[in-house]
């Protein structure tokens, strides 16, 4: 072997070039997968046709390879590295960003990178690393390092994943500052959202639409899901179309995220929940600023709506002085809040949250 030993491979993906349109110009030429700039010293890439190649230099420039027409179209791609230089893997980052274009195309199965283990020294950020990977099926649920502090974006766009939510972990991610869109209009997750998913993320700052229109997850929201996660000020669209979770938001559940600051659409179009708003909903919550559609069409929803107003039918002030103040210089912070809930619960709303009630 080049290095005396096989090294354990620290990154290992899987393309399917058919999936890359038949009309793309160097459709078979494949650039690995990382961002920004970094050595290869010591590297050996196994191309999944036969090919190898070897690093034994540091270079800024992305190793590529241009598979044969008569190869096929599905090899799995190893990278192994005696020195570890292993930089952030990231398809593509923005719609100008070409690094491993066509690869975001033909990536089917992410199986892991193990930065940070085997000696690998690991990434430093996943932020966007997937976002337009419409054709990746897999990817290994447990890739996540300890470094890596900002996971935006990760899965968005992801339409073609199957996978079960369940089987994420999480653990290894305390320095995590960001859940923003991670698994955005992924309709391939499925089952329900497991207990303690977010235990060890104390440094998360926003759940914004980490799970919007993520139809294929069922079941209830767990109990205490966001409970260590006291740092957060964004739940903007947060469980946005989840529109098969089922079941009671659980009581207490925001009790210990008062530095949030948005609860817009948190829940809406999540058209089977059910059961009663919890009575502490978002009691402490003094920073909230905007509560729009915050509820809206959960009409399986019985009981009290949650009172974010005062006897007068206006935000009550003393409880949610943001929220009153960000109201009174533009309404649509609290337009529809309880819109398309049910009659008997917005029977108790008044008019500028969405209900019916006069006041």
């Amino acid at each position: 072997m080049p290095f005396g030993r096989v090294q354990p491979p620290g990154l290992v993906y899987t393309i399917d070039l058919s999936k890359v349109p038949a009309d793309m110009a160097d459709r078979r030429t494949m650039t690995l997968p990382f961002a920004g700039s970094a050595a290869y010293e010591k590297t050996v890439i196994e191309w999944g046709d036969g090919d190898s190649d070897v690093v034994n230099a540091n270079s800024s420039s992305w190793p590529s390879h241009e598979y044969a027409s008569d190869a096929g179209n599905v090899f799995k791609v190893i990278v192994r590295s005696a020195a570890g230089h292993f930089p952030t893997v990231r398809l593509k980052a923005a719609a100008s960003d070409n690094i491993g274009y066509p690869v975001e195309l033909a990536c089917v199965s992410f199986d892991h990178y193990y930065g940070w283990m085997g000696g690998y020294s690991g990434t430093v950020t996943l932020y966007a690393a997937y976002r337009v990977c419409s054709n990746l099926k897999y990817l290994h649920p447990r890739l996540f390092a300890p470094n890596n502090y900002s996971m935006g974006y990760f899965l968005k766009g992801a339409t073609a994943l199957e996978m079960p939510l369940e089987s994420f972990c999480f653990d290894f991610v305390p320095q995590c500052n960001s859940f923003l869109l991670f698994f955005q209009g992924c309709t391939g997750l499925t089952g329900a959202i497991p207990s303690g998913l977010f235990d060890s993320c104390t440094a998360v700052t926003s759940f914004s639409q980490t799970f919007q229109g993520c139809t294929g997850l069922t079941g209830a929201i767990p109990s205490g899901l966001f409970d260590s996660c006291t740092a957060v000020t964004s739940f903007n669209q947060t469980f946005y179309q989840c529109a098969n979770i089922s079941g009671a938001i659980p009581s207490g559940f925001f009790d210990n995220n008062t530095e949030n600051t948005s609860f817009y659409g948190v829940f809406a179009y999540c058209a089977n929940l059910e059961g009663t708003i919890p009575a502490t909903f978002a009691d402490g919550h003094t920073k909230l600023a905007t509560i729009r559609y915050c509820f809206y069409n959960c009409a399986k929803l019985t009981g009290s709506p949650y009172a974010f107003w005062g006897a007068n039918g206006q935000v009550d002030s003393t409880k949610f002085p943001a929220l009153a103040t960000a109201a009174a210089s533009d309404s649509r912070s609290i337009e529809s809040a309880y819109s398309g809930c049910a009659s008997a619960m917005r029977a108790q709303v008044p008019a500028a949250f969405g209900g019916s009630m006069s006041v």
